[in-house]
């Protein structure tokens, strides 16, 4: 079994975590609302679905599960704008 530091026969050494980071530009981090307001609509969606339940009523319930399906969307579309510029950065990087 190999420990970090040591060497496995055959292996080159291990860069240090300093030289690693300065070998490619990091992508710009997307902005904290960005993040935040899908997750703030999915509350908001989950308790308006959580009172037309509680009152037996089907227009809060399904708006309520509209707003949470919209916001996982929105975020599944966030994740996919942050990888496709990941991309983009190593593609820069490597040329």
């Amino acid at each position: 079994m190999w420990f970090y530091g040591c060497r496995a026969p055959g292996r080159s050494r291990r860069l240090p975590l300093k030289e690693r980071r300065g070998s490619s530009p990091r992508p710009r981090r997307p902005r904290s609302d960005s993040t935040t307001r899908p997750y703030a609509t999915a509350a908001a969606g989950l308790g308006v679905m959580a009172y037309g339940l509680v009152r037996v009523e089907p227009w809060p319930s399904v708006f309520g599960l509209t707003l949470i399906i919209v916001s996982q969307l929105w975020q599944i579309d966030r994740f996919v704008a942050i990888y496709e510029e990941s991309l983009r950065h190593a593609a820069v990087a490597g040329s």
